[in-house]
Parts: C-alpha cells; sequence; structure tokens
C-alpha cells in the first residue's frame, strides 16, 4: 500500500482518490454512474443494462459486416469460438452466394475448356460424371 499526500493509503476501504479530492469509495459503477446516465438519456425502464449494451454493439458490427476477427477483438475475447458460439447464429447464412460463384465458376470454366475435353462432357453430359 501506498500512502497518499492526504495521509490515508491508496487501497483506503472509506476513501479514494480522484483529481486532489477524496471521495468515499463506491464499488458499484452501475449505482454510481450508470443509473444517472440512464435517466439522462430518458431510458429509465427500458431494462437497458452494460451487458445488453454490448450485445447490442456486437449485434450491430455483424449486421453492418464484421466478420468473426474484427467482433472477437472488439469484445477482447480470448478467440473466435467464443465469439462464433456467443453470435454465430447472426451471421448471415451465405451457401446461396457460395453456390452462386462456383456456378459462375464452373460456367468460366466451361467456356475456356476445349468442347471436346473430358472435363466439358463431364459438365454437361448427364450421366457420364457417374462413370
Amino acid at each position: 500500500m501506498t500512502a497518499s499526500t492526504s495521509g490515508t493509503t491508496s487501497r483506503s476501504p472509506r476513501a479514494t482518490p480522484l483529481k486532489g479530492a477524496l471521495l468515499p469509495r463506491d464499488h458499484n459503477w452501475r449505482q454510481r454512474v450508470w443509473r444517472y446516465a440512464i435517466k439522462d438519456a430518458g431510458l429509465e425502464g427500458e431494462g437497458l443494462t452494460p451487458h445488453k449494451l454490448r450485445h447490442t454493439a456486437a449485434s450491430s458490427a455483424i449486421a453492418a459486416g464484421a466478420d468473426v476477427k474484427v467482433v472477437q477483438q472488439m469484445l477482447g475475447h480470448k478467440d473466435a469460438t467464443e465469439t462464433l458460439n456467443t453470435y454465430g447464429h447472426l451471421w448471415p447464412d451465405r451457401l446461396d452466394e457460395v453456390a452462386e460463384a462456383l456456378e459462375m465458376a464452373r460456367e468460366t470454366a466451361l467456356k475456356e475448356a476445349p468442347v471436346q475435353s473430358h472435363v466439358y462432357q463431364m459438365c454437361t453430359e448427364p450421366g457420364l460424371a457417374a462413370s
């Protein structure tokens, strides 16, 4: 413990130095700060908590297109698994997008392949791919 200029220690349960003044120690940030911020914003009775605000920030980031690594860093998660386990359902299902990209790649390959090639025949003639 270190002594402050007022003679009390910095770990004193009775006082905390704040810009040179000693104020009663209040460990409850929600009572000391949050409830006044909610009142000033006109959000009393809405059930808003710091935890809900954190989820809202994550959800908004995902909706804006943030990838899992960005949200992981934003929230301070140890790894992306924690982020995906909590928010994975919010990322859009991109299977249609992937299927469309694969189809476009297939069409491009067929346009560039010689008509006589085995690949062209496999992709265009029914039943040939199974043989």
